[in-house]
């Protein structure tokens, strides 16, 4: 954008805010023709207490003076410009008892001698009083339209001044978070993104369920969180968060047992605790991962594990926790198994979504589960290159595409579906499958050196872009509930898994026009974030697609913008 442009996002609010205080304006004026009256004797108290008195001049100069001198002359056959004052004799009485006009400087009545006058120095110098003779109310009320029809403009340049200030800040109020990002200044980025980490965390409180409020978001994203701060820390270089993390991964845990499931947990979802087992968690903070978590909590497989393998990923295959022999790849491995085991042969295999089998959601096969997994046991593989896990990734990996839920030629992913019909399919389509999935392909090319996983990725990097980052978005990621603002709490933080593992993809692959596909994503996203959702401490929403820059902030917002500046970095490491 040139220096000193103009914001098309601000330009659209100024001409927004400015038609319609222009249309205020106008009602108002219309308003004030129809009371003339009521205009000057504002005017005249505007004036007369030094309100207005720096653009408009004393209504004593007004035409409004001098059309009541010319009525009081006709009225009392007076010469053009015959003095009014010190008239004695008839002429006197009929100006007096026809405008009742009283010298400021004479005493007060003595009813009234208590009371301070209603005009304060340096207003009109008379006191008008109901008029007695005939005719005067109409000259009266000719003589104050005729000080609207003088004084008009300079009435007007004074409502002009006023609402331009109000428009001017409403428009602040408005867009003073609209803002440009170069995209490429590393600096620019990485002071955007630290940022931004600061406002999310700044809705973390330490508790010891190591999670954010579950009232504004669901405890499993927590371990989303977790898992993305270990990207950001070696994106950004900043690992000042990272104590924290830990502590809450501490807090998260299962006393001494170090394991993601509890025993007093009764819905235990494989899907989400495979998210924080991701984590690769350093050891110095951490003495056990998860505690006992309420007996009506869901428990989510993949979405914890994720964290955990991060964890050993950034500090290093040996990490321990503190005042354990346990470390942090043991933990991951374990929670693998853990996960591997809810596999069974109905749809010719695949892992369940949901823990407890005498539960009607105890028979669904979701993708997301197995997209995790496969990650996971990629991830696992490059710590412990132990061959059965990668067999085990493997294997999963061909189940999906021979079942139907992922469609090599299309580039197509379903949700899933449930073993009482294992060809009717759940066919909604989500930013985080895909998100995933890219992912797991490129963890698998890492652990494996298979260029097939990479190849692999090209149609669902294509269909993913064509469904969620299209040309009726203008290229920016949303959503298809956002269309029709349908989403519910886990869907509205979707989009910090499609971003995060869009970065490494792109990481991976050496194909340049993937890589250069990615980067047309992202970046497009965050420009448009940057304008539209982030005010100017980087305090952004979710939506970034709204034409009307607004910020609407809460934690699930937070956590996908956050996540887009992240991968943001990590597309140019």
């Amino acid at each position: 954008m040139p220096a000193g442009a103009l914001h098309p996002a601000r330009r659209d609010c100024w001409m927004r805010h400015r038609r319609a205080l222009l249309l205020i304006i106008a009602l108002l004026e219309a308003w004030i023709r129809d009371r003339p009256a009521a205009v000057n004797d504002f005017y005249c108290q505007l004036w007369g207490r030094g309100i207005a008195r720096a653009f408009l001049p004393s209504p004593l100069q007004t035409s409004h003076a001098r059309r009541r001198s010319h009525n009081i002359r006709a009225q009392c056959g007076l010469a053009a410009q015959e003095p009014l004052h010190g008239k004695g004799g008839a002429v006197g009485e009929c100006v007096e008892s026809c405008f009742n006009i009283k010298p400021k400087s004479e005493p007060l009545p003595e009813e009234d001698a208590g009371r301070q006058p209603e005009q304060e120095a340096g207003s009109i110098g008379t006191e008008l009083h109901p008029p007695t003779c005939p005719d005067a109310h109409l000259q009266l009320k000719d003589a104050k339209q005729e000080v609207w029809l003088h004084q008009r403009p300079a009435i007007m340049r004074c409502l002009y001044g006023i609402l331009t200030i109000g428009l001017i800040s409403m428009a602040r109020a408005d867009v003073s978070y609209v803002h440009s990002l170069d995209i490429d200044d590393i600096n620019q980025l990485r002071q955007a993104t630290r940022a931004a980490m600061k406002n999310l965390m700044s809705y973390f409180t330490p508790n010891p369920r190591g999670i954010f409020n579950e009232t504004e978001t669901p405890w499993h994203e927590s371990g989303m969180i977790w898992d993305m701060h270990f990207d950001y820390a070696r994106w950004t270089g900043d690992e000042q968060y990272l104590g924290i993390v830990t502590q809450a991964l501490v807090n998260q845990s299962n006393g001494d047992r170090h394991d993601f499931l509890c025993d007093g947990c009764r819905e235990q979802w494989n899907d989400d605790i495979l998210w924080p087992s991701q984590v690769n968690i350093p050891p110095p903070q951490v003495s056990y991962l998860f505690r006992k978590l309420t007996s009506n909590s869901p428990f989510f497989f993949e979405k914890i594990i994720q964290a955990v393998v991060a964890a050993a990923e950034f500090y290093g295959p040996n990490a321990a926790l503190p005042n354990s022999n346990e470390t942090w790849i043991n933990l991951a491995d374990k929670t693998f198994q853990e996960a591997g085991s809810q596999e069974d042969d109905k749809c010719g295999g695949g892992i369940y979504w949901y823990r407890d089998r005498a539960d009607r959601k105890g028979t669904y096969k979701s993708f997301i589960t197995h997209a995790e997994f496969i990650s996971q046991g990629a991830r696992n593989y490059l710590i412990t290159q132990d061959a059965n896990t990668l067999s085990e990734a493997k294997r999963i990996l061909d189940w999906v595409i021979s079942s139907g839920l992922a469609n090599p030629e299309t580039g197509v992913l379903l949700d899933g579906m449930s073993t009482g019909n294992c060809q009717e399919f759940t066919t909604r389509q989500w930013t985080y499958n895909y998100g995933q999935w890219l992912g797991s392909l490129a963890w698998m090319h890492k652990a494996s050196g298979e260029q097939r996983y990479l190849d692999m990725a090209a149609p669902y990097l294509d269909y993913s872009q064509r469904t969620f980052a299209a040309s009726d978005t203008s290229g920016i990621i949303a959503e298809l509930c956002e269309r029709d603002t349908s989403c519910n709490r886990d869907q509205q933080g979707f989009k910090a898994i499609y971003v995060r593992n869009l970065a490494y993809l792109h990481q991976e692959t050496n194909n340049s026009t993937m890589k250069k596909a990615i980067e047309n994503i992202i970046d497009t996203s965050v420009q448009a974030m940057a304008g539209r959702s982030c005010d100017s401490k980087w305090s952004c929403s979710g939506i970034w697609t709204e034409v009307t820059p607004r910020i609407k902030k809460s934690i699930r917002g937070h956590h996908v913008s956050t996540a887009l500046l992240v991968a943001a970095m990590g597309i140019r490491e």
